[in-house]
């Protein structure tokens, strides 16, 4: 008599976690692998079924998710668009530019660039 496996639940987890990645990639060569290593390892046809519904909605690439996704965008298309009252636009009067010609030259450091690399320094 074997003893009981104590990770078993967290390799079945594993393994939800894989086909729900397998899913959202699209990858149907490794989701029928997957599938048949499922079936190997205790799932049911119906566990995985549900599995792959629900991995589906959550991805949104559930057929009745779409359906209902289209029929909503479909019946918002149909209202008519509600107009603005229509209100004179806002002028505005551009600031006065009080910088000196070395400011308004400097440009500021952009925030997306990293640093500098940094340098070897010398031991001696």
């Amino acid at each position: 008599m074997s003893a009981p496996n104590i990770f078993e639940e967290d390799w079945r987890d594993c393994l939800r976690a894989h086909l729900f990645h397998v899913l959202r990639e699209r990858d149907t060569r490794n989701e029928h692998s997957l599938i048949s290593v499922l079936l190997q390892t205790g799932f049911t046809e119906d566990e995985i079924s549900a599995l792959r519904t629900q991995a589906l909605i959550a991805l949104g690439l559930y057929p009745e998710v779409e359906e209902t996704i289209t029929e909503v965008v479909a019946e918002s298309a149909a209202e008519p668009p509600v107009e603005a009252p229509s209100t004179p636009a806002a002028t505005t009067v551009p600031e006065p530019d009080t910088r000196s010609d070395d400011e308004a030259r400097a440009v500021p450091p952009r925030r997306d660039e990293p640093p500098a690399p940094p340098v070897q320094l010398s031991l001696f």
